[in-house]
């Protein structure tokens, strides 16, 4: 009988247990600590889980070395003011899709200090156009057409260009490359020829174009440092044929390569260039400046690169007298 009382005992408590537990919420735990006792305990929460992910450091970019070329230095001062005279200045050095041309940047920005100091240009007739893209070269262009009409043509243009240059594989059209392209494409791209046709058409009394750059793929297959270096990406161009009152200034013939100076931190053409303007205080006419850059460029660039580079100088038929020319 005991037993049986203790049985029914023992099973109405546990019923009775059972329904407080279910009672508890999730976050309690009950526990029976001894007959007829029931504690009831917090369970304690479960901190989330946290992943602390490293934050990567971005690559810090090796600074540009700064070389300071004797040409940099002591530039040439004049009192005259050209003031008929305007200078067009691109440099385009970062490309996007293509490598890069060494110290091209650093060529235009000292070509210009030359211009403003030695050459006597003042400040707001000197334009200068860094990594310029296709529209801001066209941009460029159409500052001139607009200055040629202001003025009636009567006004000395100086067009400087540093960067590469390509001809179009199926015309061989030789092409002035904007930052912003990836191959020739003759939609986004300068034309030699339409240039020299659209500087012509606009009446100009006289124009000088320097063309630091190549348009030729020669002897590169076989040396790396050509493709990363040279100042110009295709092969064998067509050769363009300066119009109305221009001479050209190029850095190599068609079938070479213009490469940079690296110890000077200019490119080879560039900086000869530079160097005749300091050493005649840019009293100097275009002939005599053709043949100092034709003799020095061809030298140094045998003794630094192991082969020939000559600068070319091209005139107009109707500029006949283009060798008395200068640029003060």
């Amino acid at each position: 009988m005991k037993k049986s009382v203790l049985i029914i005992l023992t099973l109405a408590f546990s019923t009775v247990l059972n329904a407080q537990t279910e009672a508890v919420s999730n976050s309690v735990k009950a526990v029976v600590r001894k007959q007829g006792t029931v504690t009831v305990e917090k369970e304690q929460k479960q901190e989330p889980l946290r992943i602390e992910l490293k934050k990567e450091e971005p690559k810090k970019e090796e600074p540009k070395k700064v070389i300071i070329s004797r040409v940099d230095k002591n530039i040439p001062q004049t009192d005259i003011i050209n003031d008929s005279t305007f200078a067009f200045i691109i440099c385009n050095e970062e490309y996007e899709s293509l490598a890069s041309v060494p110290f091209a940047v650093h060529d235009g920005e000292v070509f210009a200090q030359y211009c403003e100091q030695t050459l006597g240009l003042p400040a707001n007739h000197i334009s200068v156009w860094k990594n310029a893209s296709y529209g801001n070269m066209k941009k460029a262009i159409k500052r001139i057409q607009s200055l040629a009409s202001a003025f009636n043509g009567d006004i000395y243009v100086i067009f400087y260009y540093a960067g590469h240059g390509a001809p179009d594989d199926a015309t061989k059209q030789a092409y002035l490359l904007p930052v912003d392209v990836y191959n020739v494409d003759p939609d986004i791209c300068i034309s030699l020829s339409e240039l020299y046709q659209s500087l012509a058409d606009m009446n100009i009394r006289k124009t000088t174009i320097f063309l630091d750059a190549c348009f030729s793929d020669a002897a590169r297959a076989d040396d790396g440092r050509m493709l990363a270096s040279a100042r110009g990406v295709a092969l064998g161009p067509k050769k363009e044929s300066p119009q109305g009152q221009m001479v050209v200034f190029s850095a190599a013939t068609e079938e070479q390569t213009a490469l940079p100076y690296d110890k000077e931190g200019h490119g080879l053409f560039t900086y000869y260039l530079l160097e005749k303007l300091q050493d005649t205080a840019g009293d100097v006419t275009l002939e005599e400046l053709g043949n100092y850059l034709t003799s020095k460029v061809l030298q140094q660039s045998v003794i630094e690169n192991d082969k020939p580079q000559r600068p070319t100088v091209s005139a107009s038929d109707q500029a006949v007298d283009w060798q008395s020319w200068t640029l003060k």
